[in-house]
């Protein structure tokens, strides 16, 4: 046997050949292996992931029925088209709707300044800021204007269901019709 072994030529430009071939061929297995681990790893992280998002997107779905319900009633409370209610008007009673109304979402479903003022009619977060703290100083001057719209909205909120627990800012003018 060692005698055969020994009359064999041995071409060793084809035996390097063949195992560069054959170690290339075993990384690209190992390669392909890694990368359909990485895709089993990517479809369960994803799979839970996007779970989390369908919960998170049914929560956001929720929270927004609740939000356009308070804002449709908010408009029928107050007598304002929605469309008038987020125009670009500084007519004084479209203001104080405006401000009540990013007052009473603040306070009672606490959503950022900046989508309240999305939903507002594009306006900045600033701008809802500055309508959060003439509304609180409003209600501590008791500003006929404000504090009738604010208390005509919270008693109605009250009524329907939309919150549960009211803190009224009665001055001595204000009675329910």
């Amino acid at each position: 046997m060692n005698k055969l072994f020994l009359d064999q030529k041995i071409d060793f430009e084809q035996y390097d050949k063949r195992m560069r071939e054959s170690t290339a061929i075993i990384h690209n297995q190992e390669k392909q292996r890694k990368a359909v681990r990485r895709k089993i790893k990517l479809a369960a992280a994803s799979t839970s992931y996007s779970r989390t998002l369908l919960e998170a997107d049914r929560k956001q779905i929720r929270d927004n029925e609740q939000l356009s319900e308070m804002i449709a009633a908010f408009c029928l409370i107050n007598c304002v088209e929605f469309d008038e209610l987020v125009k670009k008007c500084r007519l004084r009673h479209f203001v104080v709707k405006r401000q009540v109304l990013s007052w009473v979402i603040r306070k009672y479903k606490e959503i950022s300044t900046n989508r309240i003022g999305e939903m507002l009619g594009n306006r900045d977060h600033a701008t809802i800021i500055y309508s959060l703290r003439t509304v609180a100083g409003a209600i501590d001057t008791k500003d006929p204007l404000t504090m009738d719209v604010l208390n005509k909205t919270l008693s109605e909120f009250k009524r329907i269901g939309i919150i549960q627990s009211v803190e009224y800012y009665l001055d001595t003018n204000w009675r329910i019709a």
